[in-house]
């Protein structure tokens, strides 16, 4: 598997311009859980026109079509360029995984320290269960974003994909184990970061998005919140169906309770 480093000493040295950006004033991370409504938030972010652009950038998937863009040769230089040239009036930030930001952190000279400047919000989906289905489905189908087409044959990967309790139990404990990293992340970091939720995105994402801004110290524009989203949900009564179904299963078997409720211990704007 490729290495953030490797991914880095592969750019092309006449690529990467000698002048260094200067750093936006204010950097900021959301720390998501997959599932989250993440893409949908930040697109909305991204319209207010004052929190940057915030994408998905420690994602090594994604980082060699970044690197074309914004060519860097070292993991600090790529977060300074990539930052610079994607904020807006000085600021500018990214989201994240847990497993992301570990491994990019450790190929950073100063690890884990290197985002002690750093604003956090941390986006969670309060009902675990759907969100453990809904990802069983995204991985199952290749069908993760509504921002590209669902063609018939993703319609189908969708309508014949079949309820597998120990598949959506795996998916279910990855999601537990990026919860509780974060936690343990932020408390020995004695890091407070604006708690939000997917079910607090879906029913006002302009408040969640003003709610950020405020957070950061910056004011946005609602011009942009008014334009129709590329993003809509994927979710329906199956997905709810198979909710209730994984909930009652995981009970059974296990004699544990699986969070459905927004207001089980997370926090709503």
């Amino acid at each position: 598997m490729t290495s953030i480093s490797e991914l880095l000493a592969a750019v092309p040295p006449e690529t990467v311009p000698p002048d260094p950006l200067a750093a936006p004033a204010q950097r900021y991370m959301i720390a998501f859980t997959p599932r989250s409504g993440s893409s949908y938030l930040c697109e909305r972010l991204e319209r207010t026109g004052a929190a940057g652009v915030p994408r998905e950038i420690l994602n090594k998937d994604l980082m060699p079509v970044v690197l074309e863009q914004i060519p860097a040769s070292t993991p600090a230089q790529y977060l300074q360029r990539v930052l610079a040239v994607r904020a807006t009036g000085g600021v500018s930030g990214f989201k994240t995984s847990w497993f992301q930001l570990a491994e990019f952190s450790g190929a950073l000279p100063d690890g884990f320290d290197h985002w002690a400047d750093y604003r956090c919000v941390y986006l969670v989906r309060g009902d675990l269960a759907a969100q453990a289905v809904s990802l069983y489905r995204a991985v199952g189908t290749n069908v993760f974003h509504t921002n590209i087409p669902v063609d018939d044959a993703a319609r189908r990967r969708l309508e014949d994909l079949p309820y597998r309790y120990d598949e959506i139990a795996h998916w279910y404990r990855h999601l537990l184990e990026q919860e509780q990293a974060w936690e343990a992340w932020f408390r020995e970091r004695s890091i407070e970061p604006l708690r939000v939720t997917y079910e607090a995105v879906h029913e006002d994402v302009g408040a969640v998005s003003h709610a950020i801004l405020s957070f950061l110290g910056v004011r946005g524009s609602d011009e942009g919140l008014r334009e129709a989203s590329v993003f809509r949900k994927l979710g329906g009564s199956t997905s709810a169906q198979w909710a209730d179904r994984f909930a009652a299963d995981h009970a059974a078997r296990t004699g544990d309770t699986v969070r459905r409720s927004p207001d089980d211990g997370v926090a709503l704007l």
